[in-house]
Parts: structure tokens; C-alpha cells; sequence
């Protein structure tokens, strides 16, 4: 039975930094790629994941918020490590 799911790219940043990592999204995306993008805020928002027109998944939420069932509050990460833990989370969505 053939694999539907593939790893792609994920790419992430601020949500001020959205216009530059969308673009980067574009591009991976023009060029065949299912890429996810993580834009973090400063917040406690709960996370939220979306398939774009565009093409790419991205997921949107707080630095310290929740992402996954049973995450507690607060959690504390530092931009890095929220990210890299979202990565490997989207990795694991996607059958990676």
C-alpha cells in the first residue's frame, strides 16, 4: 500500500516575521513541497493548525500555550525549544 504522508519542511519564527516565513512557504510550496509553518506570539494562545490556500500547513498559537492534548499551563519554552518540539510534532502528523 503506497505512503500518503510525507515529511516536509518547517519553517518558524514571530508572528512578526509572518510576511518573510510565508514567502519562504510560498516558494517550498511553488516548488512541490508541503511545508508547515509555526508562527509563535508572546502569549498563552492555544495553537491552531490550518492548511493554507497557498499550500503549506501553518500552525499559530502562543510561545507558551497549548499545542497538544494534556499540555499544562503555563509551559515554559524558550523560542528554540517550542519550535523544535512543534517540528518534530508536525513531523509526526505527517507520518515522518
Amino acid at each position: 500500500m503506497p505512503r500518503l504522508a510525507r515529511p516536509g519542511p518547517v519553517l518558524g519564527g514571530w508572528h512578526w516575521q509572518r510576511r518573510a516565513l510565508r514567502q519562504q512557504a510560498a516558494r517550498l510550496a511553488a516548488d512541490g513541497l508541503i511545508a508547515t509553518l509555526i508562527l509563535l506570539t508572546p502569549s498563552f494562545l492555544p495553537h491552531r493548525l490550518r492548511l493554507t490556500e497557498g499550500g503549506w500547513f501553518e500552525q499559530t498559537g502562543g510561545l507558551w500555550g497549548p499545542s497538544c492534548p494534556g499540555d499544562s499551563l503555563p509551559a515554559r519554552w524558550r523560542l528554540a525549544d517550542r519550535l523544535r518540539r512543534e517540528a518534530q510534532m508536525a513531523q509526526l502528523r505527517r507520518g515522518g
